[in-house]
């Protein structure tokens, strides 16, 4: 069905048809506030209007001078526009987000997640919450601060923020991450115990490396399926990681890093900055 209407608003884009781009978008309106007086009880019919909407501004926005965040704002959070004038249908509203974030795409995520931080008017703490683990365990950005360019482009983490996260991290909070990555993924291989057996983690795998020439299976693994642990917690320890003890380790660490980067499990400006500081 969305192919079908995707393929709709193309055509009334390529056309320059105005007139039919703002009637789609008010038959739309028209329901959605249907569903809000009727206290969001056909909730899934309103998830097919929100993305029916975002697809028609995702064509048609120039044209009618309207982008989905204000769209949302209008339809939704200011108070002159909204048909949402009770507490009790402000909690549907925001109960009926809550069904919806574990499937909606990041950039919607933010974008309602944008809209709604620090609204006084609704209890959005819960919703919020939910938006940023979301976020976070995409590994994307949750600090709300800018709607993302487009409905293709979620916002980024930017490479300032993830080397500000690695400078704040002491070795006892890179231990305390990779503890509890450990305990929370028991099947990866990876050391678990005393704080001075996390320590020696990413020694394990620096020797493991040293030893095969190969990356580990379950570190790809995490790459791929646990990208928040593999940004967050690994890559920083890793990149911290000094033994003045066991230079043959250090070299086992460069090795699997530029590894790493070849595989693209590092971005080029993560790699970049990491030589820089290497000198």
């Amino acid at each position: 069905m969305f192919g079908l209407y995707m393929i709709i608003c193309q055509r009334v884009a390529q056309a320059c048809n105005i007139g039919e781009a703002a009637n789609m978008l008010e038959k739309l309106n028209d329901a959605a506030v249907d569903i809000i007086t009727n206290g969001f009880r056909d909730k899934e019919r309103m998830s097919i209007i929100l993305t029916m909407v975002q697809l028609l501004l995702l064509h048609t926005s120039e044209m009618l001078g309207l982008k989905y965040p204000k769209w949302f704002d209008q339809m939704f959070i200011d108070p002159n526009s909204t048909h949402i004038n009770t507490t009790r249908m402000g909690q549907q509203f925001l109960l009926f987000l809550e069904s919806l974030a574990i499937c909606d795409t990041p950039t919607v995520l933010q974008m309602h997640g944008k809209a709604l931080q620090g609204n006084r008017n609704l209890p959005v703490q819960r919703f919020i919450s939910l938006v940023k683990t979301r976020l976070m365990e995409l590994g994307l950005d949750q600090s709300l601060r800018t709607h993302p360019t487009s409905l293709h482009h979620p916002v980024q983490v930017s490479t300032s923020q993830y080397f500000d996260s690695v400078n704040r991290n002491t070795s006892a909070t890179v231990t305390a991450a990779l503890a509890y990555s450990n305990n929370s993924n028991g099947s990866n291989g990876h050391a678990s115990g005393t704080p001075v057996q996390q320590e020696n983690t990413v020694e394990v795998i620096l020797t493991t490396f040293k030893e095969t020439g190969l990356i580990p299976k379950s570190l790809l693994e995490d790459s791929i399926f646990r990208p928040l642990w593999f940004k967050v917690t690994f890559l920083p320890s890793l990149i911290q990681w000094q033994n003045s003890n066991k230079n043959e380790l250090e070299m086992a660490r460069d090795q699997l890093i530029q590894a790493l980067r070849d595989r693209k499990r590092i971005p080029d400006e993560i790699y970049m900055k990491y030589l820089k500081n290497k000198k």
